[in-house]
């Protein structure tokens, strides 16, 4: 077990019943699903981009058509998540 702070949390990637947690400084692995995580994150500070990632709001450096750029990451943008995505950017400027 240890301790995450939101505030380091940088991307989520999901494989199946799986997450890799991109932190500030180190990626942890952990047995859990994408859904659990999504209902132990702060709303206004993370948003779901594709089904197999989640994103803090506050990193993404830059947006394109199908993709967001996190740390010299690109990660994609599925159809189902632009509206919402979108959205969530345009309050938050």
């Amino acid at each position: 077990m240890e301790k995450i702070y939101f505030s380091e949390i940088r991307v989520l990637k999901a494989a199946e019943n799986y997450v890799t947690l991109i932190l500030e400084d180190r990626q942890l692995f952990g047995h859990i699903t994408m859904q659990q995580i999504l209902s132990q994150l702060l709303a206004d500070d993370f948003i779901q981009t594709h089904k197999s990632f989640i994103v803090s709001i506050k990193d993404i450096e830059y947006v394109n058509t199908n993709s967001i750029g996190i740390k010299n990451m690109e990660i994609p943008i599925g159809k189902t998540f632009k509206t919402a995505l979108k959205d969530k950017l345009r309050k938050k400027k």
